[in-house]
This record gives structure tokens, sequence and C-alpha cells, in this order.
């Protein structure tokens, strides 16, 4: 549990465009440390931060149209930097398709889906 109050925390928006991406990693994890992070908890189990007292504090850093803009550039490609997934009875099944017709539906050949 983050218990820190808005007024407690680093803007990241600063941070991400200071460029520092130590900086901003240890933002976006806080108050885990990020060598901590990195040891114990870094492709090796999931990390789940409760911010009930800054329900606010991601609020702008990716937003959608972020997201479309990236995708339209090419600068973010299906079935490279991001999946779009479901799973239904522990299968997973990917839906990704990019503006050039790559990726499509289970581009990753996930085993076990059809």
């Amino acid at each position: 549990e983050d218990e820190r109050a808005p007024d407690a925390c680093e803007d990241g928006h600063e941070l991400a465009e200071a460029g520092d991406p130590e900086e901003l990693m240890q933002w976006l994890i806080a108050p885990v440390d990020l060598r901590q992070f990195m040891t114990n908890i870094w492709e090796r189990r999931p990390l789940y931060i409760s911010r009930n007292a800054n329900k606010e504090y991601y609020d702008g850093l990716l937003s959608k149209a972020n997201i479309d803009e990236l995708l339209r550039s090419g600068k973010m490609r299906y079935s490279r930097n991001v999946d779009v997934t479901s799973y239904k009875d522990g299968v997973r099944r990917t839906h990704n398709t990019n503006l050039d017709g790559s990726g499509g539906p289970d581009a990753r050949g996930d085993p076990g889906v059809a």
C-alpha cells in the first residue's frame, strides 16, 4: 500500500520528460525500491501497489490517444511491443493486427490456440 498523499509524490510527467529511465521506473513502482524490484520481483512474480491515498497517481501518463498515435506511427507494434489477449478456459488467445495487416489473430502461434 502506498499511503503517500498526492503532495508527497514526485511528478511522473516531469520525470518522463526529463528522460531518466531509472528515475521514472522508480516513480512507477514507488514505494518499492528499484534495486529490490529488479532483484526480487522482475520476471519472477507480479507486483501490485495499491494507491488508495492517491488514485490519480498515473493520470495522464499514457492515454488512449497516445497509444493510438504510437500504433498508427509504427513506433509501437503488436506482437513486438504490445499484445491484446484474452483468456478462456486457461487458453490464451492473441488478437493483434497492425495497420499493415501483420500480426493478426494468434500471430505468435500460441500453443493450443486454433
